[in-house]
């Protein structure tokens, strides 16, 4: 039984941070926070973190974010930033007296590494990358029961005599991609 059937990915990250001597991670993929949190959106060009620490979790989104934020991420306590606030400001709330953070280095623009040290504690920044890689590849059996129901609803329509063509398919994957992505971000 792997340690992702008995914790949430979150605990396994932090579990992760503290094996690796590290103070936080700083979060900022759309598809990792939705992967530790539940809570998926794209920002575009707007700040949004998860800032994970030992003892607590706090999403950074959009104000215009804020209220499925709420109510999608149960894990983390959720602030918000509106236009023309310094969302910055939340960030070095979230991660004060952190010197040593996790990052997803693939994902952080320079700016933003800029503005991390200038407004944090930060001096090192770790890659977490590889690791929620690799936690995103651990299913539990609640991701395998949608998995599995995905690929049933994509057997039965591409095998069905209507089925033909791209649109077909397209509407198959639509349909089984709604019902596993939740769950296997």
């Amino acid at each position: 039984m792997s340690s992702a059937t008995t914790t949430t990915p979150l605990q396994d990250l932090r579990g992760w941070m503290a094996r690796n001597n590290l103070d936080a991670a700083f979060i900022t993929k759309p598809v990792s926070i939705a992967y530790l949190t539940g809570f998926h959106a794209e920002p575009f060009e707007r700040l949004m973190a998860l800032a994970v620490r030992s003892d607590r979790a706090t999403l950074i989104v959009p104000a215009i974010e804020r209220e499925k934020a709420a109510r999608d991420a149960d894990q983390a306590d959720v602030v918000s930033w509106r236009d023309g606030e310094d969302g910055y400001a939340l960030v070095r709330v979230a991660l004060e007296g952190c010197d040593e953070v996790a990052v997803e280095k693939e994902n952080l623009t320079v700016q933003a590494a800029e503005m991390l040290i200038a407004r944090t504690a930060a001096r090192e920044m770790v890659d977490v990358s590889p690791e929620i890689r690799r936690l995103r590849r651990i299913k539990n059996a609640a991701e395998l029961e949608k998995l599995g129901r995905a690929g049933s609803i994509t057997d039965a329509v591409t095998s069905s005599p209507r089925c033909a063509g791209r649109q077909c398919m397209n509407t198959a994957f639509g349909r089984a991609r709604a019902i596993s992505v939740s769950s296997t971000w």
